[in-house]
């Protein structure tokens, strides 16, 4: 996943951590973290540990990305999209079973 190396390098100076205070938090390598701040690329299970770390949601550390028309999209429109999907398919579960609970003998 491409996230905002600035971002991840902000919140951990701003709480006085060192890459290996880091690191150690999440459970990842130092090498990991030094990557993630310099390329801005980090494996889904390396944000899920930066995101509970840091307690913030993905959308805060996700890097904007473009679209399929080449415009950027940020992390909070991808994490909106998600939003809507999940609702969507939480509605769909719940209308089911309604719809059982009703018809059912």
């Amino acid at each position: 996943m491409d996230v905002n190396a600035n971002t991840i390098r902000d919140m951990r100076r701003s709480r006085g951590w060192t890459q290996q205070h880091l690191a150690d938090a999440c459970e990842i390598s130092l090498r990991t973290v030094q990557r993630v701040e310099k390329d801005g690329s980090a494996a889904h299970e390396t944000v899920q540990g930066l995101c509970a770390v840091f307690s913030v949601s993905p959308e805060v550390l996700l890097a904007d990305q473009p679209d399929s028309r080449g415009e950027l999209t940020t992390g909070r429109m991808i994490g909106s999209r998600l939003i809507m999907v999940a609702t969507a398919m939480a509605g769909g579960l719940v209308g089911a079973l309604v719809t059982y609970l009703l018809v059912a003998p």
